[in-house]
């Protein structure tokens, strides 16, 4: 069994080649050079790749104020799927 595996990926390009369920993805200081449609595109996908209680980190630069939808901030840049 593989447990890494490295490879490119186009964060602005979902959806990914690759299944989860993941228990935590670190997303930091990316999402500052996107629109909001491509963050939200990406939100979406992160969340459809964790598992149930799983953890989305971000940059603490990195604003997701009104594009939360199925997550629920815990603490700065730290965020858990609903």
């Amino acid at each position: 069994m593989q447990l890494i595996k490295f490879a490119r990926l186009n964060l602005a390009k979902p959806p990914f080649p690759m299944r989860g369920p993941f228990d935590v993805i670190f997303c930091r200081n990316v999402m500052i050079y996107f629109d909001n449609d491509v963050r939200r595109r990406l939100l979406a996908e992160c969340h459809r790749l964790l598992r149930p209680d799983g953890y989305l980190v971000v940059g603490h630069s990195e604003s997701l104020s009104g594009m939360l939808g199925p997550f629920k901030g815990l603490a700065p840049s730290i965020y858990v799927k609903t």
